[in-house]
């Protein structure tokens, strides 16, 4: 299969996210990967953010846009829901926030390196993340660590920001036990 070919299903919590939504949703629209599902799990907004979501799905064109309703247990419990849900199929699984923007080769970069691995190990992709104010202006890098990625550096940093994470099939099968 090639890269083109594979399915990417973005996650995305939602509470009260409005002001940022358009876009965000805007950034995923213009990702180079062509085939992306936008599976949206709004967490209790009650701030217009389920209707700015109901106005992209007529316009989404990459795939499927999904919105359901979230545990309303907070945003972990609101991703873990995503991951155990077994409508949501796909090769990929990418984590996103609310008020995140995204290069437009955030997918096919993370889809790149993953391809250089045994599909069958469980893999996730991560990157530092760029920091902006609210009115846009650049502001600085996630830390760039000086020890290599390892589960003893796990236990003491954070080197993976969900914001940035892709997991394969692999992982969101271990995942979801």
């Amino acid at each position: 299969m090639s890269r083109q070919d594979q399915r990417v299903a973005v996650l995305l919590g939602t509470k009260d996210g409005a002001a940022f939504l358009d876009e965000q949703l805007a950034s995923l629209a213009a990702q180079s990967h062509p085939v992306v599902d936008l599976w949206v799990s709004d967490d209790g907004s009650t701030d217009g953010t389920s209707a700015i979501i109901g106005a992209w799905q007529s316009r989404w064109s990459k795939g499927r846009l999904t919105l359901s309703n979230g545990p309303r247990q907070g945003f972990a419990a609101n991703f873990r829901a995503m991951i155990i849900d077994p409508r949501i199929e796909a090769d990929y699984y990418a984590f996103c926030d609310q008020d995140d923007i995204w290069e437009p080769d955030r997918l096919e970069s993370a889809i790149a390196w993953m391809q250089g691995h045994d599909a069958g190990t469980p893999l996730l992709f991560c990157s530092r993340t760029a920091t902006m104010s609210e009115t846009g202006a650049a502001q600085g890098y996630s830390p760039l660590f000086q020890h290599p990625p390892a589960f003893r550096n796990a236990l003491v940093q954070s080197i993976a920001g969900g914001n940035t994470m892709m997991i394969n099939r692999a992982a969101r099968k271990l995942l979801a036990k």
